[in-house]
């Protein structure tokens, strides 16, 4: 019997900085498995256990003046799906394997775009003219917490993408969710509520 192992490191933030050959959910919506690049990806047949390591985070971050920071409601901008390839692993004993393992993969990195949605939403719903410049700390964490939770269960329900079907019906409903949170894509500005 294999052994499922799974390394979901990058559920939280990465010490910031620039990384060569990362790129955002909009560069690049499908992932293939050369975009796994870690030196420790392997298929080998070998091999007994599989596992994968996501390289999909949110990347939160802004500077502005004080009076910027009180005219900014549209926080879209600054949050931002990355993919770190460097950091991205799969490992599997055979093709069939590693591709479950993609489609995984490419679940996590759509499931974390829609809570780089609700966070930007979350922001734009929350932020007053007199919000504190860490305002957003409490709602980052609380879509942080969430997302977790979310990719932990897929991981359970799919058995790491080895379960196409369930894996299939998850991904679907994600895609829905994201284009019910379009107005809240990174390049997008959100329509004001009339009152």
């Amino acid at each position: 019997m294999k052994y499922f192992v799974l390394l979901l490191l990058c559920l939280s933030n990465f010490v910031q900085g620039k990384s060569q050959g990362k790129f955002t959910w909009d560069e690049q919506p499908q992932l293939e498995i050369a975009d796994f690049r870690s030196a420790a990806s392997e298929v080998n047949n070998a091999l007994t256990t599989y596992s994968i390591t996501s390289g999909s985070y949110i990347e939160f971050n802004y500077q502005m003046s004080n009076i910027e920071f009180l005219f900014t409601k549209n926080f879209n901008a600054y949050v931002k799906t990355v993919f770190h390839p460097s950091s991205s692993v799969i490992i599997a004993p055979d093709s069939s394997t590693a591709m479950a393992l993609l489609g995984f993969g490419q679940y996590h990195h759509d499931l974390t775009e829609l809570y780089a949605r609700k966070l930007r939403k979350d922001l734009y719903e929350n932020k007053t003219p007199g919000s504190s410049p860490s305002f957003y700390q409490s709602i980052y964490e609380k879509n942080q917490e969430a997302l977790a939770l979310e990719a932990n269960q897929a991981l359970k329900d799919t058995e790491l993408g080895l379960n196409k079907s369930k894996l299939n019906l998850l991904q679907a409903q994600v895609s829905l969710e994201l284009q019910t949170l379009s107005e809240f894509c990174q390049s997008c500005k959100p329509k004001k509520k009339k009152r």
